[in-house]
């Protein structure tokens, strides 16, 4: 399944943290086998109680918008998909995303532009 612990405190400050690495990795395992994620979407569904999600375990419940149909639907979504090519981690790409990330993300901000304007091509 995939990792259900992480250490959050050394992973904020780090760039290029593990867990940036990990959902890249997992990101990229269901572009190219989009099949590998319908199991563990399968063992979430008994975990909903209409539109909340319940991890006992860990004494948590997430009210969601959708609930257990939102699920189903990447369910099947996931079985009628064709495989797309791997993505890689990249150290050149990093840097700007996490300053685009830091720069628009307090200021409530959307979209591809910088808050000073710049784009994406303006930041590599």
């Amino acid at each position: 399944m995939l990792k259900q612990q992480v250490n959050l405190q050394n992973m904020a400050a780090k760039s290029g943290s593990a867990m940036d690495k990990e959902v890249v990795e997992i990101t990229s395992r269901i572009r190219t086998n989009p099949a590998w994620l319908i199991p563990h979407l399968e063992a979430m569904l008994p975990k909903f109680d209409g539109m909340i999600f319940s991890l006992p375990d860990k004494k948590l419940n997430i009210r969601t918008t959708e609930g257990a149909a939102a699920v189903h639907e990447t369910i099947k979504f996931l079985k009628e998909v064709e495989p797309v090519c791997a993505i890689t981690w990249s150290d050149a790409l990093m840097e700007p995303a996490k300053f685009h990330c830091n720069d628009t993300g307090p200021k409530g901000l959307t979209g591809h532009n910088s808050s000073d304007g710049t784009n994406m091509g303006d930041r590599l």
